[in-house]
């Protein structure tokens, strides 16, 4: 997601300016310094300005970055009271929200504690949760909700963005030492690979690397809706997958289970929705839960994110494009 629209980085922003540091900025958002740090650096590639001077010790606020940061404190401030209001109103907050997203995430857990921490807020709030289910049925009210990977068509819809799914190609090192590291798609062809094909987002067939492309051929396919079952067949050194989500290989890259192949060769991310029809987005708790579930989203991509920065260093940025 571009810089300019995240409202998270304008915070960063506006706290370096009231802090004066970013260590300090980071404390009080309690977050990382180099969180902090890359959401400002966003909204200056965004904006062609630098606002943040780095150059000194302490860093110094520019003059484009005080006019900024006074600029948008208003709509900050705007924007967390409306939070506020909507968060407070729980006595209007009642009923079922059904919810349909990935089903990996679904079997891992995640998705579990992250409702529940929602029902601590709002106890008279039950879900329904189901499997990734088609766009469609959002706007003919079968579902309230559904997570998406991709753009769609967006008439009747209600469509906020939770970040983006970033893609990696891995093997498990034995596998690789017993069958040897492919450098390029072309090296596919000696390889058996598993291929996602579920409904939440358009299947692998070609990748990405400096601007060209290449289309995947393998020695064999095996095709799954099932992400975690690719996963499984990976970490068993089974054989290959060049789109494992970031979300569910971060841990295993972090203690060498796993490791990146193909030499750059990726598919290119994605941006993440939540989508509702727009006759949902009038009921208060499918707006409400909608808004702050994309925010856990978000901060749970960037979470992912900077652990793979730490593990792979300059080389994660090759994925990101």
């Amino acid at each position: 997601m571009d810089q300019l629209y995240n409202l998270e980085a304008w915070r960063a922003l506006t706290t370096i300016y009231d802090t004066g540091s970013l260590s300090a900025a980071a404390n009080s958002l309690n977050s990382e310094v180099s969180t902090v740090s890359r959401l400002v650096a966003g909204l200056e590639k965004s904006l062609g300005r630098e606002l943040v001077n780095r150059r000194r010790r302490p860093i110094e606020i520019t003059d484009e970055g005080r006019a900024a940061a006074t600029a948008i404190r208003p709509v900050l401030k705007a924007h967390s009271a409306l939070i506020s209001r909507l968060l407070n109103a729980s006595s209007q907050m009642e009923g079922t929200i059904s919810i349909a997203t990935a089903g990996g995430f679904i079997t891992t857990g995640r998705l579990t504690h992250m409702l529940m921490e929602f029902q601590k807020l709002y106890p008279n709030i039950d879900f329904n949760v189901s499997r990734g289910r088609p766009v469609s049925e959002c706007r003919d009210g079968k579902i309230d909700i559904a997570s998406i990977s991709g753009d769609c068509d967006g008439q009747g819809l209600v469509k906020i963005p939770r970040g983006r799914s970033v893609f990696i190609p891995v093997a498990t090192p034995e596998y690789l030492q017993k069958n040897g590291v492919p450098l390029t798609p072309e090296d596919l062809i000696h390889h058996t690979g598993f291929v996602y094909t579920g409904p939440v987002r358009s299947h692998t067939t070609e990748l990405a690397k400096n601007g060209q492309v290449r289309e995947l051929r393998w020695k064999n396919r095996m095709q799954s809706t099932d992400i975690l079952m690719i996963k499984q067949a990976v970490m068993q050194g089974l054989g290959l997958a060049v789109d494992m989500p970031l979300i569910h290989c971060f841990e295993e890259l972090e203690r060498g289970e796993l490791v990146t192949i193909l030499d750059g060769w990726h598919r290119p991310p994605i941006p993440a929705f939540a989508v509702c029809s727009t006759s949902a987005w009038h009921t208060r708790r499918v707006r409400v839960f909608m808004q702050w579930y994309c925010d856990q989203f978000l901060n749970y991509f960037q979470m992912t994110e900077d652990a793979a920065r730490r593990v792979l260093g300059n080389a994660f940025e090759q994925y990101l494009s």
